[in-house]
């Protein structure tokens, strides 16, 4: 059964990585849901007795309150599109279940990162080979965003040199993508990295290398030709209110004010935010703040669970760290970029930049149950 348990879940982790790099590949994108939703299944199906641990349990519940939100399947939303509200909480299910079984397998992982990293900066040399705006705009989004999400996977690395050369690329991809919310999780992660993982030192050698960092940021690099748009975009960030999110934020809050009962209890579909928009002629993709679009498009039983998720994972960021658990920093480092995500981005929607996350997210929490 282990044996094939282990091709699963590697032919899940394939499903995962062209689902989240297949960028302006549609048809492809769709048959990594299908994949993914069918292994999750069969591993989920087997395992079931994982359900009853508690934040799996409410993880569950969460993945079937989303299926409220079907009631517009066949108004606003596609079928396919509805299968990518479950991918959150099914990778995070599906990796929990299998590390749980499999906790020797945890040490893999780091080479999943770097796979990563070969698949994000293929990408970025499309970008000088893409003619299409859009699919351009598509790239760049998704391997800024995609590279520091992979920061957790660097850091599982023991070899200081690839874990430095690794970081070194994840920033330099960052800069390259001209992503802001990338670049600014980036130095979050960092900083936190340098605090917990300074063993034999001070807190102040960190906050020297953190400050050496910064340093680097805002006085090298304005010196740097490639780097200079990527510290035009920070520079504007507070004048274009962090391109239009604050706007956004207070859009996201009057139309929930106008929802009816039924539409607070069972949202209003997977794209309900996008539609609304359009209705009130407003070219809106997403309201890039999780915390408003699943309000909005799930409802608020959906929400509630959400909460209470990021409250079990902030919980269990607190039991790791008074056992000093040698998994500490790189969950830590998923959370943070999580919870970045869900202000800036919002994974509701642009859920695919963050799935190979997902697995080690629930892969971590596994683990450190077991030990």
């Amino acid at each position: 059964m282990r044996i094939v348990e282990n091709v699963l879940y590697v032919l899940f982790l394939g499903l995962t990585f062209l689902k989240c790099f297949a960028v302006s590949k549609i048809e492809i994108q769709n048959y990594g849901s299908y994949g993914i939703i069918i292994i999750a299944f069969f591993l989920i199906v087997f395992n079931l007795r994982l359900l009853t641990k508690r934040t799996i349990f409410v993880m569950s519940l969460y993945l079937l309150s989303l299926f409220l939100s079907a009631t517009y399947i066949f108004g606003f939303l596609t079928f396919s599109s509805f299968l990518n509200s479950l991918l959150f909480p099914l990778l995070f299910i599906t990796s929990y279940i299998y590390f749980y079984k499999q906790p020797d397998k945890m040490k893999w992982m780091k080479y999943i990162g770097i796979i990563g990293i070969v698949l994000a900066y293929f990408n970025l040399i499309r970008l000088s080979t893409e003619v299409n705006l859009r699919a351009t705009h598509a790239i760049q989004s998704n391997a800024g965003n995609t590279l520091v999400a992979l920061l957790p996977f660097a850091i599982l690395w023991k070899n200081k040199f690839i874990k430095y050369a690794l970081f070194a690329l994840i920033f330099l991809g960052c800069l390259i993508a001209l992503k802001r919310s990338a670049f600014i999780i980036f130095i979050s992660v960092i900083f936190v990295y340098l605090l917990l993982n300074n063993k034999n030192g001070t807190i102040f050698r960190s906050i020297k290398y953190f400050l050496m960092l910064l340093l680097f940021c805002f006085i090298i690099l304005p010196h740097i030709e490639k780097a200079q748009p990527m510290l035009e975009r920070l520079s504007r960030s507070i004048e274009d209110g962090g391109s239009g999110r604050d706007s956004l934020v207070k859009f996201g809050i009057d139309l929930q004010s106008e929802c009816d009962f039924p539409e607070w209890i069972i949202g209003n579909g997977y794209t309900g935010f996008r539609q609304a928009a359009l209705l009130k002629n407003k070219n809106f993709t997403s309201s890039h703040n999780d915390f408003i679009e699943i309000l909005f498009n799930a409802g608020i039983i959906s929400y509630i669970l959400y909460l209470y998720i990021l409250w079990l994972l902030f919980k269990k960021i607190k039991r790791m760290y008074e056992i000093n658990d040698e998994y500490l920093i790189p969950f830590i480092s998923c959370f943070i970029i999580f919870i970045c995500a869900n202000i800036f981005v919002c994974t509701f929607v642009h859920f695919w930049y963050y799935l190979p996350l997902y697995c080690l997210f629930g892969g971590i929490y596994a683990v450190s149950e077991i030990e």
